[in-house]
């Protein structure tokens, strides 16, 4: 009676039939490293269903022509090839993201499987039956063994030298599969026996999987659209491939107050509702980038252009749903394929670059990507550049602006402003500098280089003797919510030598928004060590009246042009009023600055402030023609 011996190779078969119910195929989105996952996963299946096949042949070779047992035997052997040459290409491929579809590897790995190929049927091969285990013998397996082992030596080293380069998590996985399947090569060939190959096989893909390609790993399950992950890799990896495509950003501004009101199940289904809506657009890829963000990519320019103009009138009308009809606020970012970036990194930096800039844009506003607009964004990327060079040579300098007592007109402070110089020494506008900086992470740098300059100036010149009360100083939103920023103020005053309370800082008012805690934990302490804290552009940021009264501040800064909009109405004209009336009351200071023109003084007659600021009253100077002006004043 025939004994087959088919235990381990069952087994593999039956996991790799696992995985075939478990991967969900239909959701992934076939990036390179998935597809290279299904060649390697349907290359390993036919080598386990030859090795059976080899196993049944060799066992009946009684019932059937020896040559078919042979030719099952030499497949089986070409198979072991053909799964290390792609486990070669699928470790390559994990180690080089980046520059997979370039590499010359991908090709030249084709050779050695042709050399293989013709090794392997032209040698000799024999396969016997010993009543414990199937052998396969002959020149054939040293020609299997040696190709083997060169492809498998050849991924150890691409993962060893290329290390760094792969993904923490994926490490593992692909130390297993390489090294593992190198032992068993080893193996098979002192032994020649097939008992172990399918069920490592197997189990190797097993890990594999689990390891770095669960397609589920890429899925929003709630709402079953593909996540921020998947889109990475997507934006990644059409980009190398050079494929053009369409994006629409959405961000839904009231879906957490959707979610409050209808609750988290809801929620969720109306998501998904969402989700199926944009489905219907042609060769629509729809990505949950955030939990009130979709992302739509297109192939094709129709299925974008009709996409865009639907869009805009479906989110403007009220949507149906649980009985209830609700409205939802979408700003928009439409990212035409015709502004291809040379680069995927470009790429992913322009996409969350302009996703940021409609996030700080008014609610339900769209932005078109045109040229304009890629053109102020790589003006944006260069101004970056130019603070790294300003930082390194210094040019970073302070220029001043009086501020006056409205009554008397006598200039009681001055503002000392952060400019900074290109290289051709040309000055750059801070309505692009501060944004700019923040994002390059250099703010604090350039902030505190800055005040170190505005100490060095108070230090030499003493401008308290010249009758100026305060030098005020900005402090923005990004310097506020840092927590050692207090420290950092006061060490640089006390290694100068000056007094906290000749400083007036002028605190955004929107670090509150954000801020939160640390925010007011610096305004405090500030305070505390006996600095004037104002906030700078009060009223912009929705915040009320009970900010102004708590917080240890000595006043606010309004604008000018909010404040003249505000009098046009006489319900503002009252609020504004009441913030006058509660500043006096707690001998708080109010300072309006913008004021341009002559008929802006005059239309703020009735208002109640102390400080005026304004080019209608001093312009922004160096700090050489400032000194100047303080000498012209005299000491008092």
């Amino acid at each position: 009676m025939y004994n087959f011996k088919l235990g381990f190779h069952i087994v593999g078969l039956a996991l790799m039939l696992m995985l075939l119910t478990m991967s969900s195929w239909r959701k992934s989105f076939m990036s390179m490293s998935y597809k290279a996952y299904l060649i390697l996963f349907w290359e390993s299946f036919a080598s386990i269903v030859v090795d059976i096949l080899s196993i049944v042949t060799t066992n009946l070779v009684t019932f059937i022509p020896r040559w078919v047992n042979l030719l099952t035997c030499r497949l089986y052997l070409l198979s072991l090839v053909v799964v290390a040459s792609s486990i070669f290409r699928y470790v390559n491929l994990q180690a080089h993201p980046d520059g997979f579809s370039k590499w010359y590897e991908l090709y030249i790995s084709a050779i050695p499987l042709v050399a293989a190929t013709i090794g392997i049927f032209a040698t000799s091969t024999y396969a016997f039956y010993d009543e414990r285990n199937v052998y396969i013998l002959g020149d054939s397996t040293d020609v299997c063994a040696i190709f083997t082992l060169a492809y498998l030596l050849g991924t150890v080293y691409i993962v060893i030298t290329s290390w760094d380069l792969i993904n923490a998590r994926k490490r593992k996985s692909i130390l297993f599969s390489s090294i593992g399947f190198v032992v068993v090569a080893v193996i098979q060939g002192v032994d020649h026996g097939l008992e172990l190959t399918s069920l490592y096989l197997a189990m190797s893909m097993v890990y594999i999987f689990f390891g770095l390609e669960n397609p589920l790993e890429y899925v929003d399950r709630q709402s079953t659209a593909y996540n921020r992950t998947a889109f990475d890799v997507f934006v990644s990896e059409r980009y190398q491939e050079r494929r053009k495509f369409s994006t629409i950003i959405m961000h839904f501004y009231n879906m957490r107050y959707l979610r409050t009101f209808f609750g988290a199940v809801q929620y969720e289904q109306f998501r998904r509702n969402i989700a199926e809506y944009l489905r219907h657009f042609k060769s629509a890829n729809i990505f949950m980038t955030d939990d009130h963000e979709i992302t739509i990519t297109f192939f094709d320019q129709e299925g974008f252009d009709k996409a865009r103009e639907e869009l805009g009138r479906k989110f403007n009308a009220d949507w149906e749903f649980a009985g209830a009809s609700v409205n939802i606020s979408v700003s928009m970012v439409i990212y035409p394929s015709t502004n291809l970036p040379d680069t995927a990194q470009e790429a992913r930096d322009n996409l969350f670059y302009f996703r940021d800039e409609m996030l700080r844009a008014p609610e339900g506003s769209t932005i078109y990507v045109g040229n304009s607009e890629l053109e102020e964004k790589k003006k944006s990327d260069d101004i970056q550049e130019v603070f790294k060079k300003a930082l390194v040579n210094d040019r970073i300098s302070s220029h001043y602006q009086f501020i006056f007592n409205k009554e008397t007109m006598v200039a009681e402070r001055a503002e000392a402003l952060l400019r900074l110089q290109d290289e051709d020494g040309n000055y750059i506008e801070n309505a692009e500098l501060m944004p700019a900086a923040e994002r390059s992470g250099l703010m604090l740098q350039i902030a505190e280089r800055h005040f170190e300059k505005v100490c060095s100036m108070v230090a030499s010149v003493h401008p308290g003797s010249y009758g100026l009360k305060k030098i005020c100083v900005n402090l923005s939103a990004f310097q506020c919510v840092q927590k050692k920023l207090t420290d950092s103020i006061i060490l640089t005053m006390e290694s100068y030598g000056v007094s906290p309370t000749l400083f007036c800082f002028e605190v955004a008012s929107e670090s509150l928004a954000f801020g939160g805690a640390v925010a007011r934990t610096n305004i405090a302490r500030l305070t505390a060590a006996g600095c004037d804290v104002v906030l700078d552009r009060y009223g912009q940021d929705n915040l009320d009246i009970r900010t102004f009264v708590d917080l240890p501040i000595n006043g606010v800064k309004l604008d000018a042009r909010i404040v003249l909009s505000c009098l046009s109405n006489n319900y503002m004209k009252n609020a504004v009023a009441l913030v006058g009336h509660i500043a006096a009351e707690l001998r708080k200071s109010i300072t309006i600055y913008g004021i341009e023109k002559e008929t802006n003084l005059a239309e703020l007659a009735d208002v109640r402030y102390g400080l005026v600021q304004g080019n209608l009253f001093s312009l922004a100077m160096p700090e050489e023609e400032f000194i100047l002006k303080l000498k012209e004043r005299g000491r008092v």
